[in-house]
């Protein structure tokens, strides 16, 4: 050891401790692997918004590959035994394939419970019931008749993850400071530590990879496509859009927490 180089401290108070970083990163990895085995082996039951398999309850993860564009076609406020809230009818097509009552599917990146469906003269849709909750933290509670709002169903077991890992739970509301193709999103402070250069983001249940990081925005270069069939295509600035993080950096944080000195 050279005696003139300076050493990096590992006692308390000094941040750190390189050997439990190390384990929290393994108990990360092992944890993974071991959710990931339990629902491949049909044994993880879930109390949260979930779809319903062969005697047993997954939670809904999606991809952030956006299937189609939905239009909202009826909001009106409804009042239940749980409290007071929204009714949302979504004209779709794709996302009902295979889609019944209770299914999953995300609405701009908010996971959302599928409570009615049915047809008319002109589309099939989709009724949906938003809490209080779920209006006052994110975008949905500012959707009007005649919004385009992207649709995504839940990834089946043995799909391509085409995008990455999203759960559909909105972690906080941006801003667009600049449109499509050159997108630029103001993020909420408490949010930006869960982006790195080069990593995933979702927009308004789109998954993006995020660049040119600042201390409160993100830049993405939007490809025709995703402008041609997701509704960053007509986002103008100002515009508000739901952000979900990357769950793996949270789930990060969390583990490392108690090693922190």
């Amino acid at each position: 050891m050279n005696p003139n180089r300076p050493q990096k401290p590992t006692g308390h108070g000094s941040g750190f401790h390189p050997r439990g970083y190390r384990w929290a990163i393994y108990e990360l990895s092992i944890s993974y692997l071991w959710v990931i085995y339990r629902v491949a082996t049909c044994q993880m039951p879930c109390q949260f918004p979930c779809f319903q398999a062969p005697q047993v309850l997954f939670v809904a993860m999606f991809t952030g590959i956006v299937e189609e564009l939905g239009t909202v076609i009826d909001s009106r406020p409804v009042t239940t035994e749980w409290g007071a809230g929204v009714r949302l009818r979504i004209a779709a097509s794709t996302v009902l394939e295979g889609s019944g009552l209770g299914a999953s599917i995300a609405v701009n990146g908010c996971c959302l419970t599928l409570v009615d469906q049915g047809t008319d003269a002109n589309s099939s849709w989709w009724d949906t019931d938003v809490s209080q909750e779920t209006l006052d933290r994110t975008t949905v509670g500012a959707m009007n008749v005649g919004d385009r709002v992207n649709l995504e169903r839940p990834m089946a077991l043995g799909d391509r993850l085409g995008g990455h890992m999203v759960l559909g739970h909105v972690d906080g509301v941006g801003e667009v400071v600049s449109p499509a193709p050159d997108l630029v999103v103001r993020v909420p402070q408490t949010m930006m530590r869960y982006l790195v250069e080069k990593g995933s983001v979702t927009v308004d249940g789109i998954s993006l990879t995020a660049f040119d990081i600042t201390d409160d925005t993100f830049r993405v270069a939007v490809i025709p496509h995703t402008a041609q069939v997701t509704t960053l295509g007509f986002r103008p600035s100002g515009s508000k859009v739901n952000l979900e993080m990357d769950v793996l950096a949270k789930h990060i944080e969390r583990l490392v927490e108690p090693y922190k000195k």
